[in-house]
């Protein structure tokens, strides 16, 4: 074992990890939540990984613009990841639920995706679009996290939240090709406004994660107080 005596377990815990992990394969609402990371870290990994050739796409003529795309995007993160869990320490000594964490990142999100597609036409914004994507992306591994070890404890929560984890590789791979497809469809004019159709579903595929989170929390969350 990594740690001496980590391997060992009382037949009383491995009972109620037992009971735990069946609870939390049965709770529709981890399914639901790992919808919700499918949405929207999808769409961000997405933007992460052709930042390049959105960037040419953007601003052709500058040389520096991927660097300070990609500036923006890992400052924000960064900043995120200490300002949310700040804020989840707040919400939770008042009583608060962090899913407003959540349903704002997710807002950001969106913002963020709308502000890409209005870039092909006003450059200057993909510095704010990319600080808000990297804002989303930073706050949703720290929010997602927290919730996990809320709702289910910490007795499962390397179980669940590991699982969790096929969400952003999957919504990786799959909203990579969906950009791949536009790009290779249309994009060897040099005209920026052809990457728009991507982010326009990226856009609804926030607004469809903003929803799915309200339900987890309206239909299912709440009712656990």
């Amino acid at each position: 074992p990594l740690l001496e005596g980590a391997a060992d377990m009382s037949p009383t815990k491995s009972a109620e990890y037992s009971v735990r992990i069946y609870e939390f394969l049965r709770d529709p609402s981890a399914y639901l939540l790992l919808l919700v990371m499918f949405l929207s870290l999808g769409p961000l990994e997405m933007f992460l990984t052709n930042m390049g050739s959105l960037s040419t796409l953007i601003q052709p003529t500058s040389p520096t613009v991927q660097t300070k795309i990609l500036s923006y995007y890992a400052a924000s993160s960064t900043t995120a990841r200490i300002l949310v869990g700040l804020a989840v320490d707040f919400l939770t000594s008042r009583k608060i639920s962090r899913i407003w964490i959540l349903y704002a990142l997710l807002l950001t999100g969106a913002v963020a995706q709308l502000l890409i597609v209005v870039s092909t036409s006003a450059p200057s914004l993909v510095f704010c679009a990319s600080a808000l994507c990297g804002l989303a992306y930073g706050g949703l591994f720290t929010t997602c996290p927290t919730l996990t070890l809320t709702i289910w404890g910490d007795a499962v929560f390397g179980t669940a939240y590991g699982s969790f984890m096929i969400a952003p590789a999957l919504g990786a791979a799959i909203y990579g090709i969906l950009y791949a497809r536009v790009y290779d469809s249309g994009c060897y004019s040099g005209d920026s406004t052809c990457i728009v159709a991507a982010f326009r579903l990226t856009f609804v595929s926030f607004i469809a994660a903003l929803g799915v989170s309200g339900v987890v929390y309206w239909g299912y969350w709440r009712r656990r107080k």
